[in-house]
C-alpha cells in the first residue's frame, strides 16, 4: 500500500508507459484494412418507392421501381420512404 500522498516518479512513469502501450495498439489497429462488407448486405434488391427521396442526386418519385443496395433499401423501408420487393 502506498503511504505517500502522491505517486512516486516511478509510478508516473508506469502509468504513462501503460497509455503510451495502449495508444499503440489502438493505431495499429485502426491501421489495419477494416473487414468488407457482407455480399448480402451489397446486393442489389428491387424496391417500390412509397415517398419520394434521391438517390444518387436523381429524385426518385412514388410509384418507381427501382433497384437499390440491401442496406440503403432496408434504412428507407424502416422510415416508410419504400417497400422492398
Amino acid at each position: 500500500m502506498n503511504t505517500e500522498p502522491f505517486p512516486t516518479r516511478y509510478q508516473r512513469w508506469e502509468a504513462m508507459r501503460a497509455l503510451d502501450q495502449e495508444e499503440k495498439a489502438r493505431i495499429a489497429f485502426l491501421n489495419t484494412t477494416p473487414a468488407p462488407n457482407p455480399p448480402e448486405l451489397v446486393a442489389p434488391v428491387l424496391v417500390r418507392v412509397l415517398r419520394s427521396f434521391c438517390v444518387g442526386g436523381r429524385r426518385q418519385e412514388a410509384g418507381e421501381t427501382i433497384e437499390l443496395q440491401r442496406f440503403d433499401a432496408e434504412s428507407l423501408a424502416a422510415i416508410g420512404r419504400c417497400v422492398v420487393l
